[in-house]
């Protein structure tokens, strides 16, 4: 199957999911669907996070620290949950912080005036402290350092929704390590099972919300086409070696023959 086939494929795909989901209508999306739907999302963040509060759950969290190792934290059962509503739109803000557990993570010894800013500048970027102990030299350049994490981590979930966007965005901040995730849905999609997924998410019993579904039919055509261009890839690699073998043997046979040509003089 070629090239053309897949895109053929794919545009047939696409053609399908075009007609089975139409043009979302604009009138009324707002304050009959879009904005009821996020209300909903709304309240049950409310509900969980007060009985969150309420059981004083601590939820353990991991963050890798390039060059130092893994900053353990415990999420503390205080959260803030507040939305600024406008005519056709919101925007909901739920905040809470991770303690670190000074106790559980590493004790670094680093050495080197350049590994100690380095690490040091790594323990910033994230708004946590990481040097314990510090060895300054007669410049007053710290050249050696004992490093165990210590601080608060902030984690933030961000949801705008609005006529204009036409979906619910939500942006997910360091509830799984240093890093933000981004996903939208439309308002058929914020449904129970989608805020108990979210929930699942928050309390760390469950990574998969942060990760895009794709069709299999997609997947399949991707992996596909990534085995493709790999064995074209290969048999380029096999053909430039075979190329440079054909080179040398043709150097060999014209020095054999300048050689040749000496000798019968």
């Amino acid at each position: 199957m070629g090239l053309l086939d897949d895109l053929e494929r794919e545009s047939a795909q696409r053609r399908a999911l075009g007609s089975a989901l139409p043009e979302e209508p604009k009138e009324g999306l707002w304050s009959e669907r879009l904005g009821p739907a996020v209300q909903r999302l709304y309240e049950y963040l409310k509900k969980l996070t007060a009985h969150l509060t309420f059981l004083k759950r601590r939820i353990r969290v991991s963050y890798s620290l390039p060059g130092y190792g893994d900053v353990i934290a415990y999420i503390d059962p205080v959260f803030t949950l507040k939305a600024m509503p406008s005519n056709d739109s919101v925007e909901i803000v739920l905040e809470c912080f991770a303690q670190v557990a000074t106790d559980e993570c590493p004790s670094l010894e680093v050495e080197g005036v350049v590994r100690v800013e380095t690490l040091s500048g790594t323990f910033a970027k994230h708004r946590i402290a990481g040097l314990q102990e510090g060895r300054k030299n007669a410049n007053g350049d710290v050249v050696a350092g004992r490093f165990q994490a210590r601080g608060r981590i902030p984690l933030r979930l961000l949801i705008e929704a609005g006529q204009g966007l036409g979906s619910a965005r939500l942006t997910l901040s360091n509830f799984y390590g240093f890093a933000t995730t981004i996903r939208s849905f439309t308002h058929r999609q914020l449904t129970d099972d989608l805020f108990d997924n979210l929930a699942r998410y928050l309390t760390h019993e469950d990574a998969s919300f942060a990760r895009e579904q794709v069709d299999e039919d997609v997947r399949r055509t991707l992996a596909a086409r990534v085995q493709r261009e790999a064995a074209i890839r290969q048999w380029e690699q096999q053909t430039i070696e075979a190329l440079r073998e054909d080179e040398a043997a043709v150097r060999k046979l014209r020095a054999g023959g300048w050689l040749l040509s000496l000798l019968r003089r």
